[in-house]
């Protein structure tokens, strides 16, 4: 009865914003503010109304519980009060994440370029630069050992370079689009060339990155078309002109906020932008975990391609528009 309530509640909420749509933008706000309000009431995140959860008590006389609640304490005092999604202890670089090994063949102000080391007897003469977003670090494509993009390419007789962005702080605070351009893939790429001798380089872009390497691309084909070889994208979005759900946060208002939030550091934190991608999908990563750790009494797991939530990388104040 509580289950057909809450879902009965829902559609009426939904056939209320649906009569009353206006403003595309104040339409998405209100459809994602009451999805969210609505995803938060929901019997199952509450212990006397989570048959799970009441099961999980008698059968552990009451330890999940105690779980749950310790659980709960550890989140408010050191995790901003969200339910943990993931156990970063056991990950550590360079062994459980980012195993592939590897040296820093060059240096700027704004980046790493990581050379992996050659796993093959023989490799192909194009070398391949992977381009990760500068919001995540650059394990979340070369996770655990048998997981790892960068090494399945490695052990495929690639010669692989990765950028790993420098963490924003004030001094960066001025850097653009512009800046990342010339001082990440652009960079990067006449870097490979010195070391590799080929003029040719095939380049991997992910998310954001990708963004950035298929810029570099067309910027490239202008003048040097043959400095890019294959490209490849991975969860790339390349035409903003209808970015979703995510345009409810790009509006005029949202970002003047975000402005004046990030005005006095010059950066917005990682844990922030972590948050603006948990409000997209509550139920798989707030609540999920809220229930699983707080009623079940279950311990985060330990998760790689969580784990840069919890270390993430900030963003500039030159850059929050492009990041959303």
């Amino acid at each position: 009865a509580l289950r057909q309530a809450h879902l009965a509640t829902s559609r009426l909420v939904s056939d209320l914003l649906e009569a009353g749509s206006g403003d595309a933008v104040d339409d998405a706000k209100a459809a994602l503010t009451t999805s969210f309000l609505l995803d938060a009431v929901a019997p199952t995140n509450f212990l006397l109304t989570n048959p799970a959860a009441l099961k999980r008590m008698f059968e552990t006389g009451g330890a999940s519980l105690v779980a749950g609640a310790s659980h709960f304490v550890d989140d408010m005092l050191n995790n901003n009060g969200r339910p943990r999604q993931v156990d970063t202890r056991p990950l550590r670089v360079g062994g459980s994440l980012a195993a592939s090994p590897g040296k820093v063949g060059f240096r700027n102000e704004l980046m790493e370029l990581i050379q992996y080391a050659r796993q093959t007897p023989k490799v192909h003469a194009v070398p391949v630069l992977a381009s990760p977003p500068w919001i995540n670090k650059y394990y979340i494509m070369d996770l655990a050992p048998d997981r790892s993009f960068l090494e399945w390419a490695v052990q495929h007789q690639r010669t692989v370079f990765v950028i790993s962005y420098r963490n924003a702080d004030a001094d960066l605070r001025d850097v653009t689009m512009g800046d990342y351009l010339d001082r990440g893939p652009r960079a990067a790429i006449d870097v490979i060339a010195a070391i590799t001798g080929s003029s040719t380089v095939d380049l991997a872009g992910l998310c954001v990155g990708g963004a950035m390497t298929a810029m570099t691309a067309a910027y490239l084909a202008q003048s040097e078309p043959e400095r890019v070889g294959t490209l490849t994208l991975l969860n790339t979005l390349l035409d903003y002109r209808d970015p979703g759900v995510l345009g409810a946060f790009t509006d005029e208002r949202t970002v003047a906020r975000l402005e004046a939030r990030m005005a006095p550091s010059g950066f917005l934190e990682g844990d922030q932008m972590a948050g603006t991608f948990d409000a997209l999908r509550p139920n798989e990563l707030i609540f999920n975990y809220g229930v699983a750790n707080g009623l079940l009494g279950d311990s985060p797991p330990a998760f790689g391609i969580l784990a840069w939530q919890a270390d993430s990388t900030r963003v500039t104040a030159g850059l929050h528009c492009v990041y959303l």
